[in-house]
């Protein structure tokens, strides 16, 4: 931290006076950890198609020449690296792809799932870069600007993050069931658990 001179002239923020958690404070943290689970979903949902795309493109016969062999595996490789920088619209043309052109996968239903992440990830950039202007003890009016300079704005409740998190997971099911329906098991686990009780 620089030091500020002790007499200037203007306005400086009393730091020592903000509200804890500032700039968060408000709404209540309620609000913030349905917001939290929403952004974390669409966590999810991105290593979710990561490791579909890893197991819909790894489940190929190796060709017989060694040298093929060794060309394939480091075409692969070097495309499992771009699917590891890929933006969530870019993921599920990946995911999208794969299924194309595995032998037993539902290319059909795999690609209207694509479309439907296509059409998730506007909210999953909006919710993760707006600026959250407080509405009241449990909603919000986020502001967010796109690359085209779109302003997304209007309020966002508890009910509404819910309902978006039910979607995005739904969404990761449903890529996880595109690559245990062709007989592969879903790389790094199983279903998700059931809830205890």
């Amino acid at each position: 931290m620089s030091d500020l001179p002790s007499q200037r002239p203007g306005r400086l923020i009393d730091h020592a006076a903000l509200s804890a958690g500032f700039p968060t404070h408000r709404p209540e943290p309620v609000f913030w950890e349905h917001l939290g689970r929403c952004v974390a979903a669409f966590g999810f949902l991105e290593w979710t198609l990561q490791r579909a795309v890893f197991a819909l493109t790894g489940d190929r016969p190796a060709p017989e020449d060694e040298e093929d062999r060794r060309a394939a595996l480091h075409s692969w490789t070097t495309d499992l690296e771009g699917t590891l920088r890929s933006t969530l619209s870019g993921l599920s043309r990946q995911f999208e792809a794969a299924a194309a052109t595995h032998p037993t996968a539902n290319s059909t239903h795999a690609s209207a799932i694509a479309r439907d992440i296509r059409d998730a990830s506007v909210l999953r950039n909006a919710l993760c870069h707006a600026w959250w202007n407080p509405a009241g003890a449990a909603a919000a009016d986020p502001v967010f600007v796109n690359r085209e300079l779109q302003v997304m704005s209007g309020r966002i409740d508890i009910p509404w993050l819910v309902q978006t998190h039910s979607h995005v997971a739904a969404l990761a099911c449903d890529v996880i069931d595109t690559v245990t329906d062709t007989g592969l098991p879903f790389p790094g686990g199983g279903p998700p658990d059931p809830e205890p009780g």
